[in-house]
């Protein structure tokens, strides 16, 4: 799909906007997808005389999508988030049927239209490889530097982020470190998280963040302790 202008996406934006009153819910791999009325638009897809082309199928209600992709693993999936359900997809699929494998999503109380300074994206671990399964791989730095690059799309942009940091923790509150509480942060927090997920890095990755750069953390289950949690954290490219 040829990449749109920032003119043209506008106006189909409001177009659809108008005529729906319906939020904006996803882009996925191939084209902007658009939820009215239950619906989804698949793809928008402009030829080179500008000629808009929409194909559209029925949608889940309720839900938001984005794509997340990281070369290198099985990681290529849409991303769900219900803002007031805590968890509602950590046992559902993307048409909100029960599943053990639930969907990857993010954390309800991060804005990722804002967005907010730091998304944090759950997945589970499968024994397959499937969703967050292969996270693991970021335990040698020998994997981390042939799939250092993470990508995670949204309506406005296509975003590339490297990953900085790699490390263990326990989800108990009483671990020091609540990663999953570092959202919205002021320069002193920014930093202070960064620092921590830095120190706890199983590896030098040789990379940083600076205040102002987002930032994305994906978290799984890891069996290291009880309540253990493997997580990767990334920074946006400029």
């Amino acid at each position: 799909m040829k990449k749109l202008n920032t003119r043209l996406l506008s106006a189909i934006l409001a177009a659809v906007l108008f005529l729906s009153c319906c939020p904006v819910v996803s882009l996925a791999s191939g084209g902007f997808m658009i939820a009215y009325e239950g619906k989804k638009v698949t793809e928008i897809s402009v030829d080179k005389h500008e000629k808009i082309t929409v194909t559209a199928e029925r949608a889940p209600e309720g839900t938001l999508q984005w794509q997340i992709k990281i070369p290198g693993t099985k990681v290529d999936y849409p991303v769900m988030q219900t803002p007031d359900r805590t968890d509602y997809y950590l046992k559902r699929n993307f048409e909100k049927k029960r599943s053990a494998a639930g969907s990857i999503y993010v954390r309800e109380q991060c804005d990722v239209f804002a967005p907010s300074d730091n998304l944090t994206i759950y997945g589970h671990r499968m024994n397959s490889g499937s969703m967050f399964g292969q996270l693991m791989n970021y335990k040698k730095v020998e994997f981390w530097a042939e799939n250092r690059y993470i990508y995670f799309d949204t309506l406005t942009h296509r975003g590339t982020y490297e990953i900085f940091a790699v490390f263990k923790i326990s989800a108990s509150v009483n671990n020091g470190f609540q990663y999953h509480l570092f959202v919205d942060m002021d320069q002193e927090k920014f930093a202070e998280f960064v620092e921590q997920c830095k120190t706890r890095s199983l590896y030098d990755t040789g990379v940083t963040a600076e205040y102002g750069d987002q930032l994305i953390t994906l978290v799984t289950c890891a069996y290291h302790e009880e309540f253990g949690r493997f997580v990767v954290v990334a920074r946006q490219q400029q």
